[in-house]
């Protein structure tokens, strides 16, 4: 009964120990023994909220974060008091600001250890929408078609992609420094960079084709390759993007390395970029035994293997790269001369078998699962997603 009393917040536990002649510590103690149930503070300090409606606001704090539009500290602070406020709850938050207090949420942070301020990475609205069911189910469909119809193996699965590679780091390593010192500083080639345009392409088992290269100049220099992965494809153009003139020499390049045919095909997995469009690498693809077949717009991010499982390493490697020539040239800038060197360093640590494989296993791909994700995986595209339209039997019109 005092255990109850305590729960509905009829009284405090000073209260229920005296009302029902039970020493203080010994009700404490089991009050501890389940505090999910017993979410209220000591003496005269009572909970505003019950545990059915603390439960509410962690639910929909969980499912707002799964949809990527995750509440700030400030914003949930906001949404108690006026949670409170609508269900008339006696509170001592601050009516001036209209927020509820930062002890408030400390408190309620400790009480629900499932839920942690963290640092999100940014997400377009275009990436959120496009990773929807309906499109990824077309693609597994699609994909089940192609692997049923030319029996492919996992030697014969690859996936290509293009990364830049900054010669300025966009990730720097800690360093040791003085405690307390407000500004801790390391020392970078420029304050913006120039970015080389890296494209690779594996398959399952983990080969991996010698990268290409794309210099934002109008000439190629070879010696820019000269300690770069072996046999790397060195291009250039102003933009230092992928073209489709460009991709064109690329699939010339995978061809040579993977050794397909029409009599021995491969599939090749890219995303949807207008450069792989084009219908010189459509014939070019038809004429040498290259299966294309493109990812769904805006969920590469999540479904390409390279994107889920390699470049995140690759580009930590990089970076450590790039700063241990810092330190060993002092007063001298990462260029484009040394971007070769430093990619190969991080493209022998990051280029593993294990890598490979588990890229093609998350996303689905190899082994086949085309259920590999889940209604929460969707989850962000449910936010712009609307009802089909229905027509109207009265305004239906045959001709």
């Amino acid at each position: 009964m005092a255990l109850q009393a305590v729960k509905t917040g009829g009284c405090s536990q000073n209260e229920a120990a005296i009302n029902f002649g039970i020493p203080e510590a010994t009700l404490r103690r089991y009050i501890r023994k389940a505090p999910d149930k017993f979410p209220v503070g000591n003496g005269r300090f009572r909970p505003v909220f019950s545990a059915e409606m603390e439960k509410a606001l962690v639910d929909y704090t969980l499912e707002v974060s799964g949809r990527f539009y995750g509440l700030t500290s400030e914003q949930l602070r906001q949404l108690a008091y006026e949670f409170a406020e609508r269900n008339n709850l006696p509170h001592n938050f601050d009516r001036v600001t209209k927020m509820a207090g930062v002890d408030w949420l400390s408190g309620f942070l400790k009480r629900n250890k499932q839920i942690a301020l963290r640092s999100p990475e940014m997400m377009s609205l275009a990436r959120m929408q496009g990773f929807n069911e309906t499109q990824v189910k077309k693609f597994f469909d699609l994909l089940g078609e192609t692997l049923v119809k030319y029996k492919f193996g996992p030697s014969q699965i690859y996936n290509a992609d293009e990364s830049g590679v900054p010669t300025v780091p966009t990730k720097l390593p800690k360093v040791l420094a003085p405690k307390g010192l407000k500004r801790v500083a390391k020392v970078v080639s420029a304050e913006r960079g120039r970015t080389v345009t890296l494209v690779c392409a594996v398959n399952v088992v983990g080969h991996y084709v010698p990268p290409a290269f794309i210099f934002p100049r109008k000439n190629m220099r070879h010696e820019f390759l000269d300690d770069a992965p072996c046999e790397s494809l060195g291009l250039v153009h102003k933009s230092g993007w992928m073209t489709q003139e460009l991709f064109v020499e690329y699939l010339r390049h995978f061809a040579k390395h993977v050794k397909c045919s029409q009599a021995s095909p491969v599939l090749l997995l890219v995303d949807n970029h207008v450069s792989h469009l084009s219908l010189s690498a459509i014939e070019y693809c038809r004429e040498n035994g290259i299966v294309m077949l493109t990812l769904p717009p805006h969920g590469s991010h999540r479904i390409q293997p390279l994107d889920v499982t390699f470049f995140g390493p690759f580009k930590t490697y990089l970076s450590q790269a790039s700063d241990n020539w810092m330190v060993s040239h002092p007063g001298r800038a990462v260029g484009e001369a040394q971007i070769g060197s430093l990619v190969r360093l991080a493209f022998d640590k990051a280029a593993t078998a294990g890598i490979a494989r588990k890229g093609f296993q998350e996303t689905g791909i190899w082994p086949y699962n085309p259920l590999v994700f889940t209604t929460a995986d969707f989850a962000p595209s449910f936010t712009s997603e609307r009802p089909a339209p229905t027509a109207d039997p009265d305004q239906i019109h045959t001709e």
